[in-house]
């Protein structure tokens, strides 16, 4: 039985969606991507031309204009608003961060 990304690199190779480096592949991780390729090589059984692959968060750095905060920063600002809003229910910043994540 066919893995997921098996069956994608086999549809991508079946032409359908236009030749294999003209189109773009998005996936959950950058890992996806290169266990992508892999199959991708495996089921061409030769060398072929490689689609664009993007993770989730690649495609967002290209197409979004602005600055992407880091995940610690996301967390600071995000107990900040909790602290605006919940003033007497908000909880130390050590019980927040086991969750906040």
């Amino acid at each position: 039985m066919d893995s997921f990304l098996e069956k994608v690199a086999k549809d991508i190779l079946s032409g359908k969606y236009g030749e294999p480096g003209e189109i773009a592949v998005v996936l959950p991780t950058r890992r996806a991507g290169l266990y992508l390729k892999k199959s991708l090589g495996i089921a061409a059984g030769k060398l072929v031309l490689s689609p664009t692959i993007f993770s989730i968060e690649d495609l967002i750095r290209e197409l979004y204009p602005g600055r992407i905060i880091d995940s610690t920063e996301a967390i600071f600002l995000l107990y900040a608003v909790q602290l605006e809003r919940k003033k007497e229910e908000t909880e130390p910043f050590d019980e927040f961060c086991k969750w906040a994540q």
